[in-house]
């Protein structure tokens, strides 16, 4: 495949989505187990935060991989692994992404009843994850757009 233009406006507005979405669930405060069962609205926030992020951060992936040429991701997953394999994001982020999008499938489809412990869990790590794909998104359109890798601080 011959690699596309980018345009990096498609990036970035995902990228600020994310960003966006991980500034609200901070906002949350801590996000534990019996407070997800305890209240409803903030495990239904939590849960709508978390999916979004995933779709998004695969948005992003599947759009910067199949710009350069790649090969199309047929799953979220696919699209992280794709995407460190790009040396977009690093291995142990993507593996995370990954997680995250397995998490989004049991959400979004309710294979089986959810973990409340598991998606604590993953809500108190998704900021994190969030301000390392961002960053290393970023940062990767910068280079392609010859501005350096340097983002601005989020």
């Amino acid at each position: 495949m011959t690699p596309r233009a980018l345009d990096p406006e498609v990036v970035q507005q995902k990228v600020r989505h994310i960003a966006r979405l991980r500034d609200d669930l901070r906002a949350m405060g801590v996000v534990e187990a019996a407070r997800l069962e305890a209240e409803p609205v903030t495990r239904h926030a939590g849960e709508w935060i978390l999916t979004q992020v995933a779709q998004q951060a695969a948005a992003a992936a599947t759009y910067l991989v199949v710009r350069s040429g790649g090969q199309v991701p047929t799953t979220y997953r696919e699209s992280f692994r794709l995407l460190a394999a790009d040396a977009v994001i690093d291995p142990d982020l993507a593996e995370r992404l990954q997680a995250l999008a397995g998490m989004r499938n049991l959400l979004v489809h309710r294979y089986d009843d959810i973990d409340l412990d598991r998606l604590a869990a993953g809500l108190r790590r998704l900021p994190e994850d969030a301000d390392a794909f961002v960053h290393q998104v970023t940062a990767e359109v910068r280079r392609l757009l010859g501005e350096g890798t340097d983002p601005p601080p989020s």
